[in-house]
């Protein structure tokens, strides 16, 4: 499996060796919003050498919509 990003001292990178895949959440409340894409913000931090991570060592669920999250919250 091919990650999103690499990371050497919590320091994100993008590199051929993307050993990392990005597990975490994002909520928007109150706010609408179609279309919308945080990657253009990371890679911008990538580049400046700002943008750190964490290593979890948990499982986790991929959940995509509120649907996904009804099947499985109960697992």
């Amino acid at each position: 499996m091919i990650g999103d990003f690499n990371m050497e001292k919590n320091l994100i990178s993008k590199s051929k060796k993307r050993d990392f895949i990005y597990i975490g959440c994002q909520l928007f409340l109150e706010h609408k919003v179609e279309n919308f894409s945080i990657i253009s913000v990371w890679n911008n931090l990538i580049e400046k050498k700002k943008l750190y991570g964490f290593r979890s060592f948990n499982d986790f669920y991929h959940l995509t919509d509120l649907k996904t999250f009804k099947k499985l919250k109960d697992l």
